[in-house]
């Protein structure tokens, strides 16, 4: 059997035509819709386009319907199917992979480091704790690790070279109160944790020690 498309007005088979639902007199049937499969394509994409936020707002909105009527199993599938492939994707594409994470490499690493610098009063203090409970065994890991000779002449070769450039360093450090110099020498004196060092206690000591050179000279 074949039918007349009321778009492009060509004689095709019923096969090109979509099924649909219709009732006549009372009673539901089966028939085919007016337009063939291409044109009816064709004409919701145009009339897509014509309204496109409304469809997009639509299309949003169904999707977040479908998302809330997912039972477990339902997202369950779809989580191992989509892992697959995945998984699949990447071993076949392995050059796309490796460009994608150069070209998202700088980004990824600027929002760890502003993840960090949110949270780093409590990821200090966590340190802390962790090693006031594990004082002991870190440090024997630390003096058995030291104790190696490979390590023992890989630091002895480290020195040798870096000793004169650290020397500079630190008269530099030491002669322009650097921030780090004046928090290491708060927590020599005072005995503070590292984390609870804070910028106006820096300020204070750096003044503190400006004075004490002003009055020496």
């Amino acid at each position: 059997m074949t039918k007349i498309c009321t778009c492009c007005k060509q004689e095709k088979p019923l096969t090109e035509f979509t099924r649909r639902k219709f009732v006549y007199k009372g009673v539901e049937r089966w028939g085919h819709k007016s337009q063939c499969k291409p044109c009816h394509t064709e004409a919701g994409r145009v009339a897509r386009q014509a309204n496109l936020e409304k469809a997009r707002a639509r299309e949003k909105e169904l999707r977040e319907q479908r998302k809330l009527n997912r039972t477990p199993e339902q997202k369950e599938k779809l989580r191992l199917k989509f892992l697959a492939w995945n998984t699949a994707w990447r071993k076949a594409n392995p050059d796309r992979v490796k460009a994608a994470k150069l070209r998202h490499r700088d980004r990824a690493i600027e929002r760890k480091r502003e993840r960090y610098q949110e949270k780093i009063d409590e990821l200090r203090a966590k340190c802390h704790e962790y090693y006031l409970a594990n004082k002991e065994e870190i440090n024997e890991r630390h003096m058995k690790h030291y104790q190696k000779p490979e390590v023992k002449e890989r630091l002895r070769a480290y020195q040798q070279a870096i000793r004169p450039q650290e020397r500079i360093k630190a008269r530099m450090r030491i002669r322009n109160l650097d921030p780090n110099y004046i928090k290491l020498m708060i927590r020599r004196n005072i005995g503070l944790p590292a984390h609870m060092v804070s910028k106006s206690l820096i300020e204070t000591q750096r003044l503190i020690v400006q004075i004490k050179r002003e009055v020496r000279k």
